[in-house]
């Protein structure tokens, strides 16, 4: 079981004249609860959640289920996964408007080298619908004939929207350091006068038999970056004797 909580920080409200009237504090929560069980080289998986989402004075509520199955072959070192996300939707909605939650369809694959302290990992994401590009407006190209505007993405571009990817580099059996790259991040949110490390990931994790630590910095623009922490303990070790 677990929470997962995403804070904001103070947002300016202002009424429709731009007039400042109050701060508003945004946040995103869930609880979480997961089951796993392990069928020979298969895992099989669920996590159920309850959402909660505050925009100042207004909030939703909703429900969603993730689903997953995991292939692991120890002999070649790799792994296979598939998941489905966010299975539910909305029980209380912001307004009269239902909208649907971030649902996803993906597979994972990952492996790690024999003679090489290096694991890669591949994910493919929105498998369940082939255009994922964003029609941005000065990309696009306008016919003088029938003045309708066209975006100029080739196959490949949105072939590897689809892709993530990942390598994780092994220090002993303490130490990890990791590096990610997305190339739909990229392409979005870099700007032509400042491309930055818009799609970049770095992190690094401490592995001990009694607890995990990790932490990573993500890089989405000039103004700045998402940093993430997580702290797993294994209690079965610290009762052992």
């Amino acid at each position: 079981m677990g929470v997962h909580q995403m804070n904001y920080g103070p947002i300016e409200r202002t009424d429709e004249m731009g007039r400042v009237i109050g701060s508003i504090n945004p946040m995103d929560l869930y609880l979480n609860a997961q089951y796993a069980t392990k069928l020979d080289k298969y895992t099989l998986g669920a996590n159920a959640k309850l959402i909660y989402s505050n925009l100042g004075s207004t909030s939703s509520y909703g429900c969603a289920v993730d689903i997953a199955i995991m292939h692991s072959d120890s002999s070649l070192s790799q792994t296979f996964g598939f998941l489905i996300k966010n299975l539910g939707g909305q029980v209380v909605q912001f307004n009269a408007t239902k909208e649907p939650l971030p649902f996803d369809i993906q597979f994972a694959y990952s492996k790690r080298f024999k003679h090489l302290p290096f694991r890669l990992t591949i994910l493919a994401h929105d498998l369940y619908r082939w255009d994922i590009t964003y029609d941005d407006p000065d990309l696009q190209t306008t016919n003088s004939f029938t003045n309708a505007s066209t975006s100029n993405y080739s196959f490949l571009n949105n072939a590897f929207r689809h892709l993530s990817f990942s390598g994780e580099f092994y220090f002993g059996k303490v130490i990890r350091v990791g590096i990610g790259y997305d190339h739909q991040k990229r392409t979005e949110l870099i700007f032509e006068t400042n491309r930055g490390l818009a799609g970049f990931s770095f992190g690094f994790g401490i592995v001990t038999r009694k607890f995990d630590f990790g932490y990573s910095i993500a890089k989405y623009s000039p103004v700045g970056a998402s940093n993430h922490f997580s702290l797993v303990l294994k209690f079965n070790e610290f009762l052992k004797k």
